[in-house]
């Protein structure tokens, strides 16, 4: 008899995955499933004015869906209106910047010795990935294409018989899972070195984990991994997105929210700086050549044709306007 089960489509499976677990966890909401809360004990002011430290005397581990309660009112950030900005989470301490309204009612709470609670629904989150899918899940499938970034040799990582073999199946198939106890050399080889391919072939990398912690502890090691002979520098190429933990963005500044930002800035500004001074030489070498400056022994681009000039002229005026 021929088999004419039928299974669930992706979006499907997905869609009722995500149904069941939310009626689970409203349905045990009593039972303080889904829902997080903290009680904020000590609030420090940081380097930075506008930022303060909230200590709860609970771990916080995930900034998805957070909400600042003091009293009645909840604090909770949407699409219409920004309540406070998230800078920073390690273990029991919250860096938020605040907009002027929590942070007037924080500083009364505090004075008042009313309480203050971090607390995290995930119902929310849940119930967004439900809806997520149901919208756009017929557009997610799984990999079928292979991609064309073979092992580069020349990564600073020594591999192993089995962490070779896995980092060539990684870069020729759609899809693998690479399974292997801890301190086999999952993150700080296989993956570092399948990522290294992927850099030095042009490519980008996306790094995914399902929690702040395991996203991190990821990230260090690749990083780190990835630094061994010098020649990696992560800072402008890695950026960190979301919520980074104290640790973390301590030992990796420049790939972090404003660290990176800063950065960037620094290496944008410093370009843009270089193409204006060459801009200026080359209209000051043209000038030169007509007779309208100095002598025509300060030329700065000899062998160079007034037409070359003019176009390059054209080219770094338009990368210094962003034209």
């Amino acid at each position: 008899m021929q088999n004419t089960m039928e299974y669930p489509s992706l979006q499907e499976d997905m869609v009722r995955s995500a149904e069941l677990y939310y009626q689970y966890l409203v349905e045990h909401r009593n039972d303080g499933k889904g829902v997080f809360s903290a009680q904020v004990i000590g609030i420090q002011n940081t380097m930075l004015d506008t930022d303060i430290a909230l200590i709860t005397d609970r771990k916080i581990r995930n900034a998805d869906g957070l909400t600042i309660r003091i009293g009645s009112t909840v604090y909770e950030n949407s699409s219409e209106k920004i309540h406070y900005y998230i800078r920073s989470i390690d273990k029991r301490k919250l860096v938020i910047s605040p907009m002027p309204e929590l942070e007037a009612h924080i500083s009364r709470a505090a004075d008042e010795k009313e309480k203050i609670y971090i607390e995290v629904d995930l119902t929310f989150l849940v119930k967004r990935v439900r809806d997520w899918y149901a919208a756009q899940g017929d557009k997610v499938g799984l990999p079928s294409v292979v991609p064309e970034c073979p092992y580069n040799p020349e990564n600073p990582i020594v591999l192993s018989g089995n962490q070779l073999d896995c980092v060539q199946k990684a870069l020729s198939s759609p899809l693998s899972y690479i399974w292997g106890a801890p301190g086999t050399g999952k993150t700080k080889h296989v993956l570092a070195a399948c990522v290294y391919s992927y850099l030095r072939a042009g490519k980008k990398v996306l790094l995914l984990a399902p929690t702040n912690t395991a996203l991190e502890q990821s990230l260090s090691g690749l990083l780190k991994a990835l630094s061994k002979d010098g020649t990696f520098d992560p800072n402008g190429k890695v950026y960190r997105m979301g919520v980074p933990g104290e640790s973390f963005e301590n030992s990796w500044p420049n790939v972090c929210g404003r660290g990176a930002y800063t950065y960037l800035r620094a290496e944008i500004m410093e370009e843009l700086s270089s193409l204006q001074y060459e801009n200026r030489m080359i209209e000051f070498t043209l000038n030169c050549r007509k007779g309208k400056g100095e002598e025509y022994s300060n030329d700065a681009f000899p062998g160079k044709s007034d037409r070359a000039l003019k176009k390059r002229k054209r080219k770094t005026r338009k990368r210094s306007t962003g034209s």
